[in-house]
């Protein structure tokens, strides 16, 4: 029997980005699988955030393919890039929450603003989204600057699995939180991921995140994929980026300086 092929959720080649004589990507290749969670690893500079926000069409490439679904939407625009975005659901780093609103009109802003929900339907959709971040419902009237760090990010989760999309990003979710907090949030993605059946891609620089939420991890060093593999291969691999990144994690994690 013929072998069926599976065609990735998102497949990237040849993905090139510069600003002005700075080149941040360079030749970027990587395929993501349905329902695969992966993590993309660099440090601060290397091109992480970069290759997120042209996946997800913030920004444009120079040179290259990224196919959502066998279809390449590299330079996608207006209605094409309207339906696109349907498919995903994004947790920005700072949580990127309107302070202006309370947080049932921040989970639903996009259905509020296209008219798809009426304001029972959004505060009941409010009050199912938080429920699968943790979150009690009193808190859907609450106005963001009233809310903990890790309570935004929650409420960030919350709004990027409100549509329920096919696809979850998720832009170094933990930084800037407590070690415990950081956990609830690790745990939080990787049921999100699972529950809804979505293909996951994460950034962070955060080694001990990247082993509790990837299926495959990447790494990106100067702009280009140096390596990519099982996330139960990264101790093991001997590729010198790799091993540098996984050694220095460590001796941060032993000054303290990095959650365990």
């Amino acid at each position: 029997m013929t072998k069926k092929t599976i065609t990735p959720k998102i497949r990237i080649r040849g993905l090139s980005k510069s600003f002005g004589s700075k080149h941040v990507l360079r030749d970027v290749n990587l395929d993501v699988m349905p329902g695969e969670s992966v993590v993309i690893i660099g440090a601060s500079g290397t091109g992480k955030s970069v290759l997120l926000k042209c996946i997800i069409g913030l920004l444009e490439p120079d040179a290259g393919t990224i196919e959502i679904d066998g279809m390449n939407i590299a330079h996608a625009k207006g209605k094409e890039r309207d339906i696109l975005l349907q498919k995903f659901g994004m947790l920005f780093q700072s949580g990127a929450l309107f302070d202006s609103l309370p947080v049932w009109k921040n989970i639903c802003f996009k259905e509020l603003q296209e008219g798809t929900l009426s304001k029972s339907q959004a505060k009941t959709l409010a009050e199912q989204s938080l429920q699968a971040v943790g979150l009690a419902r009193d808190v859907m009237d609450v106005f963001p600057d009233a809310l903990s760090g890790g309570m935004k990010k929650r409420v960030g989760l919350a709004r990027a699995i409100a549509s329920r999309p096919e696809i979850l990003f998720f832009d170094e979710p933990t930084t800037g939180l407590d070690p415990i907090m950081c956990g609830v949030i690790d745990n939080l993605i990787k049921q999100c991921v699972k529950t809804l059946g979505a293909t996951g891609v994460t950034i962070t620089h955060d080694l001990t995140s990247a082993r509790f939420i990837a299926d495959k991890i990447a790494m990106i060093k100067n702009g280009s994929i140096v390596w990519e593999g099982p996330v139960k291969s990264l101790d093991t691999v001997k590729n010198k980026d790799v091993q540098e990144f996984v050694h220095g994690h460590l001796a941060f994690q032993k000054a303290g300086r990095v959650k365990t």
